[in-house]
Order: C-alpha cells, then sequence, then structure tokens
C-alpha cells in the first residue's frame, strides 16, 4: 500500500490506436517557461533536452489557439480534447511555416472519453501509418486534455521523480515518458494523489517528419 513506485498488477495497456492528428505551433517559436518550472527540468532526459511537447494544449498550443501575432503559452478559451483531432493521414511532404504536425494514440481506455473512442474504433485498430516518428508516451487527466506531468502540480513532478530513479529510467528529449509500462506506472500513481482529474490515460504522441530534415528537427526556417 505504502510502495506507490509499484506497478500495479493488473495492467490497463491495450493495443495502441491511432486517434488523430492535427497542427502545433513552431516549437523554437514558443515560450515554454511557464511550464518548465517546479523541479520539472531536474527530471533526468534522454540527452539534451528540446522542448515539453505534451498532448495539452495549454502546454504547446495549436496556431489558432495563441493570441495573434504572438506565440506563447496563452490558450485563448478552454483547453480542448483529444476528440477534436483530424482523422491519421500518411505523413507525407508538409509546407506548414515552421509548425509541427503531430499524430495521437490511446494505449489505455478506463475514464468515459478514452472507453467511448475505443469503442468507436475497434473495428479500425492499426499500427501507425508510414513515416511518423514516436516522440514518447504522455499521460493526461480522464477529460484527455491536461498533462498530468507538467500541468498538475508539485506532486505530479515529486512522483515522476521517484519512479524515474526507481525505475533507472529517463524521460525523452520532449518530457515525455520513453515506454508504455513506466507510463502506465506513473498514471495509476496519479490516480491515487490526484484523484479529482483520475483515471489518468495513456497517449502516444508522434510527430510528421517532412523530407527538410533541417527544419523537422530544428524548425527553423
Amino acid at each position: 500500500m505504502n510502495d506507490k513506485s509499484k506497478v500495479a498488477e493488473v495492467s490497463y495497456l491495450r493495443d495502441e490506436i491511432p486517434v488523430g492528428e492535427e497542427i502545433r505551433c513552431n516549437p523554437f517559436h514558443t515560450d515554454f517557461s511557464t511550464w518548465l518550472r517546479g523541479g520539472i527540468t531536474s527530471l533526468p532526459i534522454q540527452g539534451s533536452p528540446l522542448f515539453p511537447a505534451s498532448f495539452d494544449r495549454s502546454v504547446w498550443p495549436r496556431p489558432e489557439d495563441v493570441e495573434p501575432g504572438e506565440v506563447s503559452n496563452t490558450v485563448a478559451g478552454r483547453p480542448r480534447n483529444i476528440l477534436e483531432l483530424f482523422p491519421i493521414q500518411s505523413c507525407e511532404k508538409t509546407t506548414l511555416d515552421g509548425h509541427w504536425r503531430i499524430g495521437a494514440t490511446l494505449l489505455t481506455s478506463r475514464g468515459t472519453i478514452a472507453s467511448a473512442i475505443t469503442r468507436s474504433l475497434k473495428s479500425e485498430i492499426k499500427p501507425m501509418l508510414n513515416n511518423w516518428t514516436l516522440m514518447g508516451y504522455d499521460v493526461v487527466d480522464s477529460g484527455l486534455a491536461i498533462s498530468g506531468l507538467l500541468n498538475c502540480g508539485t506532486v505530479a513532478v515529486e512522483i515522476a521523480k521517484k519512479l524515474l530513479d526507481d525505475q533507472a529510467s529517463l524521460l525523452t528529449q520532449f518530457y515525455l515518458w520513453p515506454f508504455p509500462e513506466i507510463a502506465e506506472s506513473y498514471a495509476c500513481q496519479l490516480d491515487q494523489a490526484i484523484q479529482d482529474h483520475a483515471p489518468f490515460e495513456i497517449v502516444g504522441l508522434y510527430f510528421c517528419q517532412r523530407e527538410s530534415s533541417s527544419e523537422s528537427r530544428t524548425g527553423s526556417k
């Protein structure tokens, strides 16, 4: 009961279901300073950290979410969830003016929204389409909108630090979990610590790497 770092005996992981895609702001022209506080930067990362690539749109906004003429973390209106994504298409050469095209998958279905998505896509379960590059796994709340790691306070960061230490693991360069099993363990611990946002779900994040390697990796024009 006291060992919260232990992976739940019952696994909630399911087949990884591609749910949808959308465009996010150029991360290298976006202000992430609000989210890189409260011990986040002290968490162990694989290599040099790039930016927090959360599915949470208040962390990494879409172009239409920010104030006109400014790419920041200012979101217009309430956070919107995974249901508003467009169907995932093949990753091909795209001109996005430095913005990133991302795809989201769902690996658990414990909450009402996630269960509904799983049922609706059950006959269409398939692997991610070609050329999509995995960034890592995000843990989001039951509304599939709020990041457990970056947007749920100090307690969530402390749980992450202990879990990473116990399992001798590292977050990816995008501040995401490197594989589903450790993300599931984190989600289960957040369920107990932040019950008003439970159950937490696991979302895989991918990006469409454009043919211009200098743009896809650095965001430069």
